[in-house]
């Protein structure tokens, strides 16, 4: 787990109605608020960002930077690399 700005960034495992690794953007608060998830029998990553959550776009950029480190066999399928974001 790390902290930005009273974020954190949760890498968590799940097994259960749904299989496979996310990770997880939680507030200040401790609520997850955007998860980038790889699903383990389909390979397939998605984004989901909680009802209501007001994310950032920077965050949401960050988030999938960070997925892309985390899950780079998925990345590397991505139309845009995400992990050469470069900060303005």
């Amino acid at each position: 787990m790390t902290e930005d700005d009273g974020d954190r960034y949760v890498l968590a495992s799940f097994v259960g109605e749904r299989d496979g690794m996310a990770l997880e953007l939680h507030d200040a608060d401790h609520r997850c608020i955007a998860e980038v998830f790889e699903d383990d029998a389909t390979g397939a990553c998605s984004l989901s960002i909680a009802d209501g959550a007001a994310v950032p776009i920077d965050r949401v950029c960050d988030l999938l930077a960070r997925a892309a480190a985390e899950f780079p066999q998925v990345a590397a399928s991505w139309p845009t690399a995400p992990q050469d974001r470069v900060d303005p």
